[in-house]
């Protein structure tokens, strides 16, 4: 006996360390995956039917399963039960693992576990039989309900404490706990406390014998000996299932509202007590963006869409149109009614002002929306429509001092920049600031340029200098013959210079000097000088030819001789300039000069 109970509890220490291993493995898988989809940028594309990792902060409404919380391990035998619950079938249960087992959290009715007191297992009882029966099945959940729950795969292990034979395994839509998983930390049943109830309840393992079926006691002490199994033993009904989180479209907080398409707040869940709502057909809306923008830049204000769709119709007892946008981890953000008509092709989905820069899905659903805590139905959420809200671009400051252009600039934006008028008695230079810009239009020096925007912010000042005086006006003075031709401002003095007189001739004039005002000289002068008058100047040095010198005359005192006709015609005619004549004449001057000379010494003698 001591050693199958050693046997026993090594085998409940496995059962347990298995169960647990497969749960840390399984929410282990669940990070790594959250975490690879993190890594990649993936966006969250749900199907018609999901299931999807918790958002950071639960929010009101979660898509599929999402949302739901695992309970705790127990601290003290007097610690309660925790954990999310959900409603199903109109009836409260608890979410013992996120996978979708739950249990029932209240005493549904009393039942025997068998019609009769005889060596029976959980395989052929017929509260077995009861549970999975259609009666009871109708009576507490809808078709779609139904369909939901999985068919379980069930173990039916011997009692632990007593070695009595579980009998076969069985495959259940509904079925009790047995003693390992009602004693399953892992499940939240760590204390009395949270197995206690208003009364006893069945377990589906073996009490100490066939006759026996193991219960929990009403202050939570689980008890393997149990209680017959028919005749008086009448005991209340927990049952546990499975269900098929594929149909859960989305879970809500139990008892929010499901009016008009708004924010959906953050988890203030009362009692972490949810409402599921089922897929209802396999149909969908089709839904589709027929007016609106989807591509969004950050900064935006609100934006009308208009979504083109079936009619609602296409889902039993719809009584609304409904919308879901969602962030990229599958975090619902808004959610709500957005047409009351059912009969309508079309809705107007408002995609409010301040999300955040990332990719968004929007969902157009049918629902049939129930009273209380009743399951909701709704269309598969099908094809999302993608909202992408983008990074404004970067844009850089343009600073213009005295002068225009200045702003925010996205790179590679053209920018014309103009300078203002320049002060009086000055004149624009140039840009200073604009030495490392791409001008495609004018340059630093432009009043007005054009330049591609630089990654960078720019500052540019349009400078401006003095004038510079007009230069006076001048005019031409040229001088043919002599110097002192160039350009002269009115009243300027200026001297002018004949050339040297040819062989034979002497300078005689200026010519076109008339009108001028000369200060010293005159039109006659080789050098003179005048006032410059307000128009050109020619003048020219004019040269005449030379007057002969009158020739050298000498006395000549002559004895009164007479001459013959033949000598008075040798004598040289006046006006004769032939050289020989006159050096003929001379010689004959000379010769009678000395003559007359000697004759007159001899006289004194």
């Amino acid at each position: 006996m001591k050693a199958e109970i050693i046997e026993n509890y090594i085998h409940r220490r496995k059962v347990r360390i298995m169960k647990r291993n497969g749960k840390v493995f399984k929410k282990t898988l669940g990070i790594v995956l959250s975490a690879a989809m993190l890594v990649s940028g993936m966006t969250f594309m749900p199907g018609s039917a999901v299931e999807v990792q918790a958002a950071a902060t639960t929010k009101d409404v979660n898509l599929g399963f999402g949302g739901i919380s695992d309970p705790t391990s127990t601290e003290s035998s007097a610690t309660a039960w925790t954990g999310s619950k959900v409603y199903y079938g109109d009836k409260l249960w608890r979410v013992l693992d996120d996978s979708g087992f739950l249990f029932s959290e209240d005493l549904l009715e009393t039942k025997a576990y068998h019609d009769t007191l005889s060596g029976i297992t959980w395989e052929n009882c017929t509260l077995r039989s009861y549970l999975n029966g259609q009666t009871f099945l109708n009576s507490n959940f809808t078709g779609t309900e139904q369909d939901a729950i999985k068919d379980t795969s069930v173990t039916n292990d011997s009692n632990p404490d007593y070695s009595t034979a579980g009998g076969n395994n069985t495959t259940d839509k509904l079925f009790l706990l047995s003693l390992a998983e009602v004693r399953n930390t892992d499940y939240g049943f760590g204390s009395d406390a949270t197995r206690a109830a208003s009364s006893w309840w069945w377990l589906r393992s073996p009490g100490r014998d066939a006759r026996f079926a193991a219960i929990v006691r009403r202050e939570g002490r689980v008890w393997s000996k149990g209680d017959l199994i028919g005749g008086s033993g009448s005991g209340f009904v927990r049952p546990a299932l499975n269900l098929n989180l594929s149909s859960v479209l989305f879970t809500s907080a139990s008892g929010a509202s499901k009016s008009s398409f708004g924010v959906v707040g953050d988890s203030n869940v009362s009692n972490n007590t949810w409402k599921l709502t089922l897929e209802g057909t396999e149909n969908t809306l089709g839904a589709n963006k027929t007016n609106g923008k989807t591509s969004l830049t950050a900064g935006y204000s609100a934006e009308n869409l208009i979504i083109s769709h079936s009619a609602a119709t296409t889902l039993t007892d719809a009584t609304q149109v409904s919308a879901m946008l969602t962030d990229s981890y599958g975090t619902v953000l808004y959610y709500g009614s957005v047409n009351s008509d059912t009969t309508a092709t079309s809705s107007t989905v408002t995609i409010p002002a301040g999300l955040a820069v990332g990719t968004y899905s929007l969902y157009v659903i049918a629902e049939d929306v129930n009273t209380g805590n009743l399951t909701d139905y709704a269309t598969a959420l099908g094809t999302a429509i993608s909202i992408n809200v983008n990074a404004a671009p970067s844009t850089y400051a343009v600073t213009v001092n005295n002068g225009t252009g200045d702003g925010n600039y996205e790179e590679n934006a053209t920018v014309t920049i103009t300078a203002d008028a320049a002060p009086s008695g000055q004149h624009f230079k140039e840009w200073t600031g604009a030495d490392s810009l791409n001008f495609t239009s004018g340059s630093k020096t432009s009043t007005t340029a054009t330049f591609t925007m630089p990654a960078n912010a720019v500052t540019l000042t349009a400078t401006y200098e003095n004038d510079t005086p007009p230069a006076p006006s001048t005019y031409a003075v040229t001088v043919n013959n002599g110097t002192g031709d160039g350009n002269y401002e009115e009243n300027a003095t200026v001297t002018i210079t004949a050339d040297a007189a040819p062989s034979g001739q002497h300078f005689k004039e200026w010519t076109g000097a008339d009108s001028l005002n000369f200060t010293s000289g005159s039109k006659t002068s080789t050098t003179a000088t005048f006032t410059m008058p307000a128009n050109a100047v020619t003048l020219t040095a004019t040269y005449e030819n030379d007057t002969p010198p009158a020739p050298s005359t000498y006395a000549v005192t002559e004895e009164a001789t007479t001459t013959t006709d033949t000598q008075k015609d040798e004598v040289p005619k006046t006006g004769d300039h032939s050289p020989i004549v006159w050096l003929f004449v001379l010689v004959m001057v000379s010769g009678g000069t000395l003559l007359c000379l000697g004759r007159k010494k001899k006289t004194h003698r």
